[in-house]
């Protein structure tokens, strides 16, 4: 590798110990190996960037404000993880109605996204938070999702939301009890 990187120097012609003309720009030779993406869609990758940035410092309104709109988003390779993001904004807002409501868009227009398990597991928790355990164990029972501790975790808690027992097997357990045999990894 560092002999790609030598050649590529010397064939552009600067030395290997001199500083470069701006840092930020990269010797002639390399620009060809960066992508440069087209103005309106480095606009909307630059938004979301910047939304991810506000929600993660607690800053939820900017956030929501940076968003890339719902065509500027279906110009990217990432429509479904943007709208999901857009959802969670909207949870973090206090925003519950309009970020399940969002969510069950989410479901219905990217069934087979990698972020689909993730939207059932934010539909369920904000679900419980809405005080609905009959709508998160029907949300938790998608037969895309696999059980796992965090599922069992979830459906443990909105049966004890609805004041009932947690089934494992053949067994009645409390949810509890169930988060004992299946503990979350760490």
């Amino acid at each position: 590798m560092t002999s790609i990187v030598t050649a590529l120097f010397f064939a552009s012609g600067v030395a290997l110990d001199a500083p470069p003309s701006a840092p930020s720009q990269l010797p002639g030779a390399l620009d060809p190996l960066t992508y440069k993406y087209p103005a309106p869609l480095q606009a909307t990758l630059s938004s979301f960037g910047k939304a991810v940035s506000e929600l993660s410092g607690g800053r939820s309104a900017v956030a929501l404000a940076s968003l890339p709109g719902d065509a500027a988003a279906a110009a990217t390779a990432i429509p479904d993880y943007i709208m999901l993001y857009r959802a969670k904004t909207y949870q973090d807002s206090g925003r519950g109605k309009e970020a399940l409501d969002l969510l069950r868009h989410f479901q219905g227009l990217y069934p087979d996204s990698p972020f689909f398990r993730q939207s059932v597991l934010d539909k369920s928790r904000l679900l419980l938070t809405l005080h609905d355990s009959a709508a998160a164990l029907s949300a938790l029972d998608d037969p895309q999702i696999k059980d796992n501790g965090e599922i069992l975790y979830l459906r443990g808690q909105a049966f004890e939301a609805a004041g009932r027992n947690f089934s494992v097997g053949t067994n009645q357990i409390s949810w509890r009890a169930a988060c004992a045999r299946f503990p979350l990894p760490l």
